[in-house]
Formats: structure tokens, sequence, C-alpha cells
């Protein structure tokens, strides 16, 4: 791994937005924000499948539209509060709303049964 580069003026100015209050990195006269604590991030994984592609250019669509200010949405965003909200109505429909048991095997590729 590389050290972290710091700008032309020998300070990070993201470290503000970040939330780095370490003195070695600030130069003279900036101002020490306020330490956010975000909860860690979780590691992420790729996951690819096909969808319907009316519903991959509505995605599409409200992602471009609402990418700006204040909602800032990404399709990977959307993606993932909608398999939460729906993973939510699964455990309450069909595991009175604990998680599903962990399945450690290996998915099966092919065809879905009954197609």
């Amino acid at each position: 791994m590389s050290a972290k580069k710091t700008s032309a003026m020998g300070v990070d100015p993201l470290d503000n937005l970040m939330g780095d209050t370490k003195a070695s990195r600030r130069g003279p006269g900036t101002k020490t924000a306020e330490v956010v604590k975000l909860e860690p991030t979780t590691s992420k994984t790729r996951a690819t499948f096909h969808l319907p592609t009316p519903v991959v250019e509505e995605c599409r669509d409200a992602v471009v539209f609402l990418a700006g200010p204040p909602e800032r949405l990404t399709m990977a965003r959307l993606v993932e509060r909608a398999i939460q909200k729906e993973l939510k109505v699964l455990r309450d429909k069909y595991n009175k709303g604990k998680p599903f048991p962990r399945f450690e095997g290996e998915l099966k590729g092919g065809r879905p049964i009954g197609t």
C-alpha cells in the first residue's frame, strides 16, 4: 500500500470532510473538523445477474435524475436499498422476522426448476 498523498498545498482538502484530524497533516491556520463516527464499512461482493431491460432503463433514469444533491443516488445504492426492503418483507412473511439460516454450499447454476 502506498502512503496517502497530500495536495500541492501540503494539506489534503478532503480531510476536513472525512473527519481526519491528525495534526501532522494540517497546515497552519487549518481548522480542525468535528470528527464524525462512521460505521465500519462492510466488504462488498460483485453480483452479476440479468434483469428485464425496462427495469434497468427505469433504474438508470432514476439514478441520473437523482444523482445530485441531496439524494446522490447510484445504481448500486438503489439496488442495495431495494434488496434490503424485499429481504425484510421475506423475513417477516416466511421466517418470523428472523434472518434466514446461513447457506454454506455453492449455488447450482442452470435453468430454474419449473421453467
